[in-house]
């Protein structure tokens, strides 16, 4: 395992200065003599490709296959993207893509915890569920995914499911981290009064920070007799 890991070392420090065929070369000989975390590496050259050479998809995600089932958490969420978003010769496949999230968000990949929200959402590749999408979403909004805290708050704001005060907790959690999109939502519900007090100046406040972002709507708002 020593040689195979060298192989794996001598890759790196090509790829880093450039020399991305002679990196191909040496990871291919790590994985060949069995240091599999190599593979995650490979797929990642072929996924995002070159100067030199053009992505391929196919090599990407069979590298990434062996990375997968060997354990390796990131390579199972690369493969969840590779189906979903149905690259090159691949179609898109919602329900193997899911699969792969799954395992991933299991072992506590935020990215994966997102996109299999996302899925329940929606119903991609799996049957909708509120209550599974809240459960993801969640998981990764506790880790301060972006996304992850509007999209739930988003579920918590919706008329068959309202939960406003878990909403604005996450609209608050993502304008912490100066979201303008969540701003523009905690502007609205403070100057409607949704599950709030009406509080214009909290409005006001969060639609200028939402419209210092370019946010079309709370500009509107700020440009209207609010």
């Amino acid at each position: 395992m020593g040689g195979a890991g060298s192989y794996s070392t001598i890759a790196e420090i090509y790829a880093i200065h450039g020399e991305i065929e002679q990196a191909i070369d040496n990871y291919t000989k790590s994985v060949e003599s069995g240091y599999t975390s190599a593979a995650y590496s490979l797929g990642i050259l072929y996924k995002e490709g070159g100067k030199a050479f053009s992505p391929d998809y196919v090599k990407a995600a069979n590298y990434f296959k062996i990375a997968a089932d060997a354990g390796m958490t990131e390579a199972k969420y690369q493969l969840g993207q590779l189906y979903y978003m149905g690259y090159a010769v691949f179609e898109r496949d919602f329900k193997v893509a899911c699969k792969w999230f799954r395992e991933a968000a299991e072992e506590g990949d935020m990215l994966s915890q997102y996109n299999l929200g996302y899925a329940y959402h929606h119903g991609l590749g799996v049957e909708q569920n509120w209550d599974l999408a809240v459960h993801w979403y969640e998981q990764g909004a506790r880790r301060g995914h972006q996304l992850c805290q509007i999209d739930v708050a988003d579920l918590y704001a919706q008329a068959d499911h309202q939960d406003y005060d878990k909403a604005i907790y996450w609209y608050t959690k993502a304008a912490e981290q100066n979201s303008s999109e969540a701003h523009r939502k905690l502007g609205d519900m403070y100057y409607f009064g949704i599950g709030c007090e009406i509080d214009q100046i909290k409005a006001i406040n969060h639609y200028a920070k939402a419209a210092e972002q370019k946010e079309y709507i709370a500009q509107l708002r700020l440009n209207s007799k609010i």
